[in-house]
């Protein structure tokens, strides 16, 4: 017998057939009955995301979660409800407006603090005639939390004509949204 609580509505749900696994839909949050080994979570944004300033930094929101366990997304506030080692990807999408070339970085915080040596820096090409200068940067960490810590992408941009760039879905040919942040979280120990 497995017994699953939904901490959403805090509704308990037993199930005796051991070998099965069963969906439990509270609110937008789904639940495995019989979880998998390592908790993984993928989130993404489908917003603008602008800096305004270049002398402040802001966290990246993810509006959207595909698939998640053991990993709580509020607005880009990643909390670990396992313990371990987790493999972290995201790649940002960015739009740069202006006429010149802009300065942008992405550095990862780690319950509110800053992590050291986790900022990557890019720059993104300028718009050419009418159309914006575009860049992906995609990155990877290794690192490991305790329950109940989270994790945070922040961002910096020296012009806040450079964003965080969202491009919509087309009909035809089907092209799917391409999100300003996906961000994938999977537990490796």
């Amino acid at each position: 017998m497995n017994i699953v609580e939904v901490t959403t509505t805090q509704t308990v749900v037993e199930v005796t057939e051991t070998s099965a696994t069963v969906d439990v839909v509270a609110g937008q949050d789904t639940v495995l009955v019989n979880p998998p080994d390592m908790a993984f979570m993928c989130a993404f944004d489908t917003t603008e995301q602008a800096a305004a300033s270049p002398t402040q930094t802001y966290k990246i929101k993810h509006n959207s979660t595909d698939g998640n366990y053991a990993i709580v997304n509020i607005d880009g506030t990643f909390t670990f409800q396992r313990r371990g080692t987790y493999l972290i990807n995201f790649s940002t999408q960015h739009q740069n407006t202006t006429t010149n070339y802009v300065d942008v970085n992405v550095f990862v915080k780690k319950n509110g603090q800053v992590v050291p040596a986790t900022n990557s820096k890019t720059t993104v090409e300028a718009k050419h005639r009418q159309i914006p200068g575009h860049m992906i940067m995609a990155v990877s960490f290794l690192m490991f939390f305790d329950v109940n810590e989270t994790f945070e992408l922040w961002w910096q941009s020296a012009n806040p004509g450079c964003t965080l760039h969202t491009v919509a879905a087309v009909v035809s040919p089907e092209i799917p949204v391409s999100p300003s942040i996906l961000t994938t979280i999977v537990q490796v120990a």
